[in-house]
Order: C-alpha cells, then sequence, then structure tokens
C-alpha cells in the first residue's frame, strides 16, 4: 500500500475537507427525481450522472459532500473523488488513470481484512504493470469484487480539462458499466451503488450522453430558499 500512495494525485479527504457548504437559494431538489429512487432500489449494480451547468457546480458539489458525510456517518463503505479547489488541483494534472489509480487505492483500504498477503503482493504487481485505461478499470473491478456492498461518488470534473480534451470516446458510464459486467461475469454478488457528477466542463468526457438519458438526472439553479437533506440514504 505504502508503494501505491507514492502514485496518488487525489487527496479524498482533503477534497472533503474543502470549503463546500450547502447553497441556500435554490428549488431544484434534484435528488428526488425517482431516477435517483429507482437508481437506489435496484438489487443489481447501478449508475446514475448528476449533470449540472457551471452555475449550479456548488448545488452539485454540496449534495455529494452531505451525502458523503452522511454514508459515512452510517458506516456505508464508500469511494470518492471529489475536484479540490486552488493551485493544488492546477498543479497536479489529474488524469483519468489517476481517479482509477486512487479509487483502486481506496478499495484496497476498505478491503484489506478481505485479502490475503498473496492478494495484496499480487494486486501491487498489476499496480505497478497496469498502462492502459482498460488495465485500470480491470484492477478497480477486481478490487471491489470481494465487497458486498459499496457506494462511489465520483466527480468526473476532477479530471484536468488538458486531459479531458484529449480523451476521445471515453464515457464514464459505459466504464461503470463494463465494471458491473466484469463483477457479473466473475460470480461477483457485489453490490455497486455509483454517482457521477458533472458540472460545464466535464460534458466533454461524455460523447454519448444522450444514449444514457435515462440514467442522467438535471441540476440546475433557481431563485427560491430551500435547503436539502440525502434522507433517501437507507440502512
Amino acid at each position: 500500500m505504502e508503494y501505491m500512495s507514492g502514485f496518488r494525485k487525489v487527496d479524498p479527504l482533503k477534497s472533503l475537507s474543502s470549503k463546500r457548504k450547502p447553497l441556500a437559494k435554490h428549488d431544484n431538489q434534484f435528488w428526488l427525481d425517482p431516477k435517483f429512487f429507482k437508481w437506489e432500489s435496484q438489487r443489481k449494480s447501478s449508475v446514475i450522472m448528476v449533470k449540472g451547468d457551471y452555475q449550479a457546480k456548488h448545488i452539485v458539489r454540496s449534495f455529494a459532500v452531505n451525502l458523503i458525510r452522511e454514508l459515512r456517518n452510517k458506516n456505508f463503505p464508500i469511494i470518492w473523488v471529489l475536484k479540490t479547489t486552488g493551485a493544488d488541483c492546477e498543479a497536479n494534472g489529474i488524469s483519468v488513470d489517476d481517479i482509477l489509480k486512487d479509487m483502486i487505492c481506496q478499495g484496497l483500504k476498505l478491503n484489506l481484512s478481505q485479502h490475503s498477503e498473496r492478494d495484496m503482493a499480487m494486486s501491487c504487481v498489476q499496480f505497478r504493470s497496469a498502462e492502459s485505461l482498460d488495465e485500470w478499470t480491470e484492477l478497480l473491478a477486481k478490487v471491489l469484487g470481494n465487497m458486498r456492498e459499496i457506494y462511489m461518488i465520483v466527480d468526473i470534473e476532477a479530471v484536468d480539462l488538458v486531459h479531458a480534451t484529449q480523451l476521445s470516446g471515453f464515457s464514464w458510464i459505459t466504464t461503470f458499466q463494463r465494471i458491473f459486467a466484469s463483477l457479473s461475469a466473475r460470480g461477483c454478488t457485489t453490490h455497486l451503488r455509483v454517482i457521477i457528477m458533472s458540472y460545464g466542463s466535464a460534458t466533454l468526457q461524455e460523447s454519448k450522453l444522450t444514449e444514457s438519458s435515462h440514467l442522467i438526472v438535471s441540476a440546475r439553479l433557481s431563485g427560491h430558499a430551500n435547503r436539502y437533506s440525502t434522507k433517501r440514504v437507507r440502512r
């Protein structure tokens, strides 16, 4: 694990402690959309995307932070990637590979008790040798395969814009669907619930959003005062 930590550009705890505050003036309670209920109630792994514009970024970020904290308080296993702010984010130049690597590291830490010393050694070997997105994706699926249930919240705006514009035909939705298929093919019973967040520039990373409209919830600003909660999370 110490070897792997040297490759990590994403700091989940730092991103969670960043200045995220609920926005008071909005009434678009997108978390009450029926698509969210369907996403949460499915007995199989599922993915949903919250898609807003740049003006709605504070709503989407605050929703994610509140949900992460609520899930952690209830002891749900969770992996998350949030965009950090300021000079650190710009200097790091986060790529899709970096996000996948970090999710692998988080998954291994969550599930240390389920991995033998041999399993961990093998994961380290695969981590060192992986070079392509396909290899990182398959390794993430392998790490998740020993878990019974897990939530994942991924802010795809964390990807540096330069890296985002270089991705041709890449889709986060498709990537997670491939992970679901890999888990199923190996007979894993992992129940994976994924929320992908996008607000603005990340649409460059989703070239096939129209094909996944049934998985996309729109988030937008409006002028009425309301506070939100994440009460849909159930035990």
